[in-house]
C-alpha cells in the first residue's frame, strides 16, 4: 500500500473486485478479511500502521488476522490412510535408502512396517521409513503432516519409477481410494470466453494431478440461492453459472465424492491457460 500512499480509494477498489470474485467461488463474506500492508516498510504486519495517510484503516494487523483464523481439524482418527504424492525420487544415502515418495497425509496415520497400496497403479508396498524433514526420522505421521516415505516392494526400481507418478495416492490396502474414469459434479463457471458445450475438451486439476477430460453431459443449470435445478439440458454454459455435469476422463484418476473427502472431492477446470470453472464431485461412475 505504500506504493499508492495508503490510498483508501485503491484499497476499496481491490476489496470490491476481489470480494465479488471470492463470493462466486464459495467464500463467505464474514470469513474474508482484507488487510492493507506495506511489505517494504513492514507496516501493519505485526504492529499497527503508523503512516498518517492510513488513519482511515482501523482493522487488525496481518498477524492478528491470521491468529483469528480457525484452524481446520485434522482427520487423524480416520482408518482410511490417504497420502497425496507430490514428488517421487530415489534415495541413495542414509540407512533407509530406496525409492521415496513425498507428500501430505490427508487423513489417517502411517508408521514404518505398514503395508500400503499406491493408486491408480495398484502397486503394493511396505513403508520402510518416515522422514519428517531435514533427514529427521519419525516413528509415525498423521493427517496434516508433510513427510517423505521410503518404500520397499518386490517390483524393480525401474518399474517403480515408471508406475509411481506425481498425483498418485498412497492408501491403506483395506480402504483404497476410488479410481474412476467419470464422475457427476456440480461446477461454478468463471469468465468463459468460449461457452462450454457437450463434448467440450478441458483439463481437470485435482490435488496433485491433471488429466485431460471432456464435459460428457450438461444435466442442468442450478439456482445459486436454492441449489435447485433451473434449466434442464442446457445447450451451453456461459460465465458465472452453476451447473451439474458429467465429466469423462482420458485416464483413471484417484478422486472421491466431496461428501466423503473435501480434499479429493473438489477440482478445477482449465481450458488453455485459463481456469474456467471449479467444482465438487457428487457421484462416482
Amino acid at each position: 500500500m505504500d506504493a499508492t500512499t495508503w490510498s483508501q480509494a485503491r484499497y476499496d477498489s481491490i476489496v470490491q473486485s476481489l470480494a465479488k470474485y471470492l463470493k462466486t467461488v464459495g467464500f463467505k463474506k464474514g470469513k474474508v478479511h482484507f488487510v492493507p500492508i506495506s511489505g517494504f516498510q513492514g507496516q501493519n504486519i505485526n504492529s499497527n500502521v503508523s503512516d498518517p495517510a492510513a488513519t482511515w484503516y482501523n482493522g487488525p494487523t496481518l498477524i492478528e488476522a491470521l491468529d483469528g483464523v480457525t484452524a481446520p481439524s485434522r482427520d487423524v482418527a480416520s482408518p482410511h490412510l490417504r497420502l497425496s504424492i507430490a514428488n517421487v525420487f530415489k534415495k541413495t544415502t542414509g540407512n533407509a535408502g530406496g525409492l521415496c515418495v513425498a507428500g501430505r497425509v490427508v487423513c489417517g496415520s502411517v508408521q514404518p512396517g505398514d503395508a500400503v497400496v499406491v493408486q491408480p497403479c495398484a502397486l503394493s508396498c511396505t513403508v520402510k521409513g518416515i522422514d519428517s524433514g531435514g533427514d529427521t526420522t519419525a516413528p509415525w505421521a498423521v493427517a496434516g503432516d508433510i513427510v517423505t516415505l521410503t518404500l520397499s516392494t518386490a517390483a524393480s526400481d525401474a518399474d517403480l519409477l515408471e508406475r509411481l507418478v506425481v498425483g498418485s495416492v498412497l492408501c491403506a490396502p483395506e480402504a483404497s481410494i476410488p479410481v474412476v474414469l467419470a464422475f457427476e459434479a456440480q461446477i461454478v463457471t468463471f469468465d468463459v470466453d468460449i461457452p462450454i458445450t457437450k463434448g467440450f475438451s478441458v483439463v481437470v486439476h485435482t490435488h496433485q494431478r491433471s488429466e485431460p477430460a471432456v464435459m460428457a453431459k450438461l444435466h442442468c443449470t442450478v439456482n445459486k440461492r436454492t441449489n435447485e435445478p433451473a434449466e434442464l439440458k442446457p445447450r451451453c454454459l456461459g460465465s458465472n453459472v452453476s451447473a451439474r455435469v458429467r465429466v469423462k476422463l482420458a485416464q483413471p484418476l484417484c478422486v472421491d465424492t466431496f461428501a466423503s473427502s473435501k480434499h479429493f472431492g473438489r477440482f478445477l477446470v482449465r481450458y488453455g491457460n485459463a481456469t474456467i470453472a471449479a467444482g465438487i464431485i457428487l457421484t462416482l461412475l
